[in-house]
């Protein structure tokens, strides 16, 4: 909005304002905006952008269930901005940076001074730099909006994952004019990912049946060698209350104080009867470990 006619702004020497709501899920937190003493400083991609960054700072805000707090000063929603680690950006039209924040430099580690200038290709692993300029010209071509998750390299040469969002601009007169952008690092969450990955697949392949018990002692999961000693498949045993398991050889007092033991945080180890699908019982030496979370 203009604000040539405003004696209010013009009083402060403001003749642009850019506002946007900081609003997640129907929920409105405040509002974001961006002064500027220059005449028609902003357009509907600066808009865009900025109701891309409110809605990440929102998102954030609602997560944290700190809103009450944080809402009370823009000192604190700059804060939250940086611990959220929302990264801006602004490429020009041949694919180089012409703007980064404060959280870009922290993140990937070049200041403003290094990186302007550079193609956004040339801080990605060599072997997506060609799938990136791909991307930016797809945006050049078009007013696709893209979003999803890749790799910059910092520049102490770590990896760093982002989960990104952007989208081409154009000029008043249809022109492109760059690509803008926003990101959080997620390369924490990738590296968690990946080790439960690698420990699942541990638990699949491992010699011994291993068997994830909710707190209820309804089977929550089961591996391959579960699968192969008892005869139940996956689908027959998840969901299934664990005395499918029990032969008839032990009263229900045993297993009772085994769950006693348990679920005061012991290890119970002993070896029991249990029965396969067919009916069949078997030896099994038994470790029983009780999993906290955390709160």
């Amino acid at each position: 909005e203009q604000m040539d006619h405003d004696p209010n702004f013009q009083e402060f020497g403001l003749n642009s304002i850019l506002i946007s709501p900081l609003k997640w899920q129907q929920e409105v937190f405040g509002l974001l905006s961006f002064r500027s003493k220059d005449m028609s400083a902003y357009d509907e991609h600066d808009l865009e952008l900025a109701t891309q960054i409110a809605s990440q700072i929102a998102g954030a805000i609602a997560m944290s269930k700190q809103y009450q707090q944080l809402a009370q000063s823009e000192s604190n929603y700059r804060d939250l901005v940086e611990s959220a680690h929302i990264i801006i950006w602004r490429m020009d039209i041949e694919g180089r940076f012409s703007y980064v924040n404060e959280t870009f430099e922290d993140v990937i580690g070049y200041s403003s001074a290094e990186i302007l200038g550079t193609y956004h290709w040339n801080v990605q692993p060599a072997n997506q730099r060609e799938d990136a300029e791909r991307r930016f010209l797809d945006h050049a071509n078009s007013e696709t909006n893209t979003s999803g998750e890749t790799t910059y390299i910092s520049k102490g040469g770590s990896e760093v994952q982002l989960s990104y969002s952007s989208f081409a601009a154009f000029d008043s007169d249809g022109a492109f004019n760059g690509v803008r952008g926003v990101a959080l690092d997620i390369t924490a969450e990738r590296q968690t990912r990946e080790d439960l990955n690698i420990q699942s697949a541990a638990l699949e392949e491992a010699s011994d049946a291993v068997v994830i018990l909710l707190p209820d002692t309804t089977i929550g999961y089961v591996n391959n060698a579960f699968v192969e000693q008892t005869g139940y498949s996956k689908a027959e045993a998840i969901g299934q209350p664990s005395s499918i398991l029990r032969s008839g050889s032990s009263s229900n007092a045993v297993y009772d104080r085994i769950w006693e033991t348990v679920r005061e945080g012991n290890v119970w180890r002993g070896t029991i009867f249990s029965r396969r699908k067919n009916g069949a019982t078997f030896t099994v030496d038994l470790s029983l470990n009780p999993v906290t979370c955390p709160r």
